[in-house]
């Protein structure tokens, strides 16, 4: 009886854990989703689409500075444009932050780099991009 026991209360384990393991795959497949999706809307400069992805208080900082701010954000990259995010690769999900290697392209630059971008309640809060 004891086994029995023993082995019930392990199978529930078993099962709770994987229920839990299915939730967080779903959850880290919405975060990648997102950060593709403002990726490819930043890509076809659709600067109100790419914006409606972030924060009202987004965090965004490239090697040339850091915006402050969803509307910061979208005035500087409608008059200044923005970098094309090319051959993004390793796309991970380590806990609340998406992290990817990519080539990121501009007017006058062409360079590798990692971005890692937190995302909380369905909106991304920071967007960082670094050299590797």
């Amino acid at each position: 009886m004891k086994r029995r026991m023993i082995s019930l209360m392990f199978l529930l384990f078993v099962l709770l854990l994987s229920a839990c393991g299915g939730q967080a795959t779903r959850n880290d497949e919405e975060m990648i989703s997102l950060v593709e999706k403002f990726q490819t809307a930043t890509n076809e400069e659709n600067w109100e689409e790419a914006a409606s992805y972030l924060a009202e208080d987004v965090i965004y900082t490239v090697p040339q500075g850091t915006l402050v701010g969803r509307d910061v954000w979208l005035a500087t990259v409608t008059k200044e444009g923005g970098g094309v995010f090319e051959d993004v690769q390793n796309r991970r999900v380590d806990g609340n932050k998406v992290i990817a290697e990519m080539i990121v392209t501009g007017p006058d630059f062409k360079s590798p780099a990692i971005a890692e971008v937190v995302v909380k309640d369905g909106k991304i809060q920071s967007y960082t991009v670094t050299p590797p």
